[in-house]
């Protein structure tokens, strides 16, 4: 029996779509076990278990759960990489890059476990830490987009460079996670963002003809 060519594409479209799916479940998976428990104290068997898909089937999409978790990062990258495009045309870059901020730090959302295996997988293997040092270097570069729009329309101060000052805001979010997560989980870290938000802004904007310059203390 013949198959036609549109049977074959279907057949094609179905497997394709059904890996897809499997792939998506994994990382669904993977990500609520990473957020609960940490990588290192998850095992492939518990992703498996989570997706409702058999263990032997994880090896048909990673080579480890290590691999898994670059894959986040991978595909996070495409998404802050169609940001960018999006900065070139902000009329608001505060806005703009407040909104960027907060998707930068909500996928996948940040327990402190999810923080302390993204920092020490990153740091310690090598399949986690390319991936990673990729997607910092395109948020850098689409953070400096922003901050370069800034700049053309006044909004930025001029006097420094966009490349350091989004180098500087990248220190800022990533240590404030990793401060949270290690010493005051119970804290907010939703607020703590806010805040070092809010002194980068403060730091960086333009000062505009007019505006009252702070006040000076007198020499005794």
């Amino acid at each position: 029996m013949v198959m036609s060519a549109s049977l074959f594409q279907e057949n094609i479209s179905r497997r394709e779509r059904k890996k897809f799916e499997t792939e998506q479940k994994l990382i669904k998976a993977a990500i609520a076990l990473v957020s609960e428990k940490g990588l290192f104290d998850v095992t492939v068997e518990q992703i498996t278990e989570r997706a409702d898909v058999g263990k032997g089937t994880f090896f048909n999409y990673f080579p480890s759960k290590e691999h898994l978790l670059a894959s986040i990062f991978e595909s996070k990258r495409e998404q802050v990489a169609m940001a960018g495009d999006l900065m070139r045309a902000a009329t608001d870059v505060k806005a703009a890059l407040h909104k960027f901020v907060q998707f930068a730090i909500n996928e996948p959302k940040r327990t402190p476990q999810m923080v302390q295996s993204i920092f020490s997988s990153s740091l310690t293997n090598r399949s986690v830490r390319e991936p990673f040092c990729a997607l910092i270097n395109e948020a850098r570069s689409t953070v400096q987009i922003a901050l370069q729009r800034g700049q053309e329309l006044g909004q930025v101060r001029a006097d420094i460079q966009a490349v350091e000052m989004a180098k500087f805001l990248q220190q800022v979010l990533i240590g404030t996670q990793a401060i949270w997560a290690m010493s005051d989980p119970s804290s907010d870290l939703g607020e703590r963002i806010e805040v070092a938000f809010e002194i980068f802004w403060r730091g960086i904007a333009a000062q505009h003809e007019g505006a009252k310059a702070p006040a000076r203390r007198s020499k005794r």
